[in-house]
């Protein structure tokens, strides 16, 4: 959607020439690759692959657009495939116990074991307590208030004063985060996976 809102931005206010570092920057999806050349041919458009020294206008030979699509073709199915191996792997880390995601839960944070050199091992990321002292305590806070039967909205509306959350980030600290990390199994040692 980002994609699509910045193309049409581009287009709006007459930006012309949209440079890409590598083809595979722009084409992710045929959708996008068949929208961005009916701007091309309009003439609404130019794009710049600035690796590749190449630009496709309203004057770029048809030849030219096959092999876009052919490559397109290609960045789709490398898109797909990487997602399946991503998605695969970390299915295999949650049937072995391990929490598959690197987004973890507020107060936790992913720690890499690094070796002797101080490289970061592969594959033995595991989660620990957040090292952000105030991180941890504002979920432990929000379990309190919660336990002596606050709303969340009251619960919310405790927490802000106390200090735990940025000034520059109350306004999107919702009551839904509130109630999603309330809810979360990952506060009673569990965690939910396909």
């Amino acid at each position: 959607d980002k994609y699509g809102a910045l193309i049409d931005w581009a287009i709006r206010n007459k930006i012309k020439n949209v440079i890409f570092h590598k083809f595979d920057r722009e084409s992710r999806n045929l959708t996008d690759v068949e929208n961005n050349e009916k701007f091309i041919r309009a003439g609404l458009l130019a794009i710049h692959y600035a690796s590749d020294n190449k630009v496709f206008n309203e004057n770029t030979p048809d030849s030219d657009f096959c092999m876009r699509d052919i490559q397109a073709a290609i960045n789709k199915h490398y898109v797909r495939d990487l997602s399946t191996k991503v998605l695969t792997a970390m299915n295999r880390k949650a049937e072995r116990g391990w929490f598959p995601s690197n987004r973890v839960p507020l107060g936790y944070m992913t720690y890499r074991p690094t070796d002797e050199y101080g490289r970061q091992k592969r594959c033995e990321a595991i989660v620990v307590r957040d090292s952000n002292e105030k991180k941890v305590k504002q979920v432990q806070r929000e379990y309190e208030l919660y336990a002596r039967d606050l709303s969340l909205i009251q619960v919310r509306a405790t927490i802000i004063p106390e200090g735990y959350i940025p000034s520059d980030k109350i306004d999107r600290f919702w009551r839904s985060s509130i109630e999603y990390r309330l809810r979360d199994p990952f506060y009673r040692g569990y965690f939910r996976w396909g």
